[in-house]
């Protein structure tokens, strides 16, 4: 159930095998109606959309046709549903069994189909199967031989081996009724051979041998325990003797294994947090342009065990972080690409322990939002998913464990340029002192660039400011390191009133200057920067320079 319950948070059915040993299980404890419940929720489930496609393919369906058609099963679950209504409901055991046996040649139709050069035997297999379950649950026997010969025809010799044939001649025997030819058939094989000896006990019930036939039946169940095969034989000794076979040591050792496990593990798929929490908490409720963000990714290990950090573990090693930013007059800013952060600094967290993992929002999209139009700042959010997984319409969601969380809002500060400001910004970056000069030096470069581009629209006490605030920023740059003059240039807009700046940029020697150059101040295809670092000598700026022309012929050919 609980396998079950985590494939439905992973948005996934249950696979057929999961629910044939659900029902199964459940037959085995005596809950045959509830074993067929089981089955029967699947196939209310998978009726649904079979019956919608059903409609756009035969639209003059009346309601009553549609609802008599129903979605094959696979082979596996419709077997268990067919040995099931054998033993307890004769009414259906004929339609489910004819349901089993076409989901087996259907199966086997689109495997052959699907792959040509199927292994013969993979064939011979599955043919076999479906033979079994034909002879075990069915009085057909024109179709089992049919299946046995097509069996057959996929064998190297055309044939079954000798003790194949034997077993399928014992319970085609038996089936028809020739009681002592089948105990001959099956009885040399039946010490090593599961199907044999359910046949010969099956014989030697028949035969007037009830004692024998328990004796067969009991030692079937107890060395097929968990089998549909075995559940099924314990259900004909309990109908034989009056009573179950109890339940083995090593079932009795599991239970009490299930019952040490705290009982808040059953709640976990519908309550993940009750395992493991995650927290996403900015460090500061104001930022500075420019300035780190950084939020704290805190997970916290709710249960009474310890948690691993592994990729196959209950706490996956990445979380994946999604900002949101709302900036004055951008409305088609919103959500932003996700960040994948890495947790995997621990191998496991103890009971009621956590892990803080810092995050940089400025490594990712949100930096070249925020870097674009730095004067107006920003709310942010940030929702984070831990335990992700992707959908198939390519979303995010929580997984087994998962949980999704949001942070509360926080702001990066913007500027607000009136012309006191301006002033006191020249005088600033004119006579740097610290590394918030350099943050200044920036702001006004988009001060300037705005100003530039509003020409007339601008107040004329600010666009008599735009000359002064253009030479301030020249001499500045002549001021900076070279780290310090490649980050202008990643910041700074590119505006035409800021030529001089990237004018002196080109002629600059540094090698991180000359980088940051090409990946953030070019222009224009044709820029002479792009040429020279072609040219030159330096391996690193030239290989920055052709990806930079790589990038711009792809723009160019997805224009076109």
């Amino acid at each position: 159930q609980l396998a079950m319950r985590n494939r439905t948070v992973l948005r996934l059915l249950p696979t057929s095998g999961l629910l044939a040993d659900r029902a199964v299980a459940l037959w085995g404890q005596g809950d045959a109606a509830g074993a067929l419940r089981a089955i029967q929720e699947r196939q209310r489930m998978i009726d649904g959309t079979y019956r919608i496609m059903l409609l756009q393919d035969e639209p003059k369906l009346t309601p009553l046709e549609l609802a008599r058609r129903h979605a094959p099963l696979m082979s596996t679950l419709a077997t268990v549903r067919a040995a099931i209504h054998n033993r307890h409901w004769d009414d259906q055991a004929g339609p489910t069994l004819q349901s089993a046996l076409a989901a087996y040649e259907s199966e086997i139709e689109v495997l052959a189909e699907a792959q040509p050069d199927l292994d013969p035997a993979e064939s011979a297999r599955r043919f076999l199967e479906a033979a079994w379950v034909a002879v075990w649950l069915g009085d057909d026997m024109d179709r089992v031989v049919r299946l046995l010969d097509a069996a057959g025809g996929h064998l190297p010799d055309g044939r079954l081996s000798e003790s194949a044939r034997a077993r399928f001649d014992g319970w085609i025997a038996l089936r028809q009724g020739n009681v002592q030819e089948a105990i001959d058939h099956l009885t040399p094989l039946a010490e090593s051979d599961p199907a044999a000896m359910l046949g010969l006990a099956l014989a030697q019930r028949k035969a007037g041998r009830p004692r024998d036939a328990a004796r067969g039946l009991e030692a079937l169940t107890r060395s097929q325990r968990g089998t549909l095969m075995g559940v099924w034989a314990a259900d004909v000794l309990a109908e034989l003797v009056g009573q179950r076979v109890p339940p083995s040591e090593q079932a009795v050792r599991l239970e009490q294994l299930v019952a040490s496990i705290p009982s808040v593990v059953d709640r976990f798929p519908d309550e993940p947090t009750l395992a493991i929490s995650l927290r996403v908490l900015p460090a500061k409720s104001t930022f500075d342009p420019y300035e780190p963000i950084i939020v704290n990714l805190e997970v916290t290990n709710n249960a009474p065990f310890p948690m691993a950090i592994d990729g196959d573990g209950p706490i996956r090693p990445q979380i994946i972080v999604i900002p949101t930013a709302q900036i004055s007059r951008e409305p088609r800013v919103g959500k932003l690409r996700p960040i994948v952060v890495d947790i995997d600094r621990r191998l496991r967290l103890e009971p009621n322990e956590r892990i803080t993992v810092p995050v940089d929002l400025r490594h990712g999209a949100l930096s070249t939002v925020l870097n674009a139009l730095p004067l107006r700042g920003a709310t942010l959010r940030v929702d984070a998913i831990l335990n992700f997984i992707m959908m198939a319409n390519g979303a995010v969601a929580p997984g087994v464990l998962g949980s999704e969380t949001k942070s509360a809002p926080f702001r990066v500060d913007g500027v607000r340029a009136d012309p006191r400001w301006i002033a006191e910004a020249i005088a600033a970056v004119l006579e740097p002192d610290s590394s918030q000069d350099l943050q200044t030096m920036c702001l006004l470069g988009h001060v300037a660039s705005g100003l530039a581009g509003q020409s007339g629209r601008a107040p004329p006490e600010l666009r008599q400011l735009v000359p002064d605030t253009a030479m301030a920023l020249a001499e500045a740059y002549t001021k900076l390191d070279a780290p310090s003059r490649a980050w202008v240039l990643a910041v700074m807009p590119k505006g035409g009133i800021l030529e001089p700046l990237r004018a002196m940029a080109r002629k600059d020697e540094d090698k991180l200057v000359k980088i940051s150059y090409l990946l953030y101040a070019l222009n224009e295809v044709d820029d002479p920067m792009l040429d020279a670092a072609r040219r030159g000598g330096d391996p690193d700026v030239r290989r920055v320079a052709e990806l930079m022309d790589f990038l711009a012929a792809r723009q160019e050919t997805s224009d076109q």
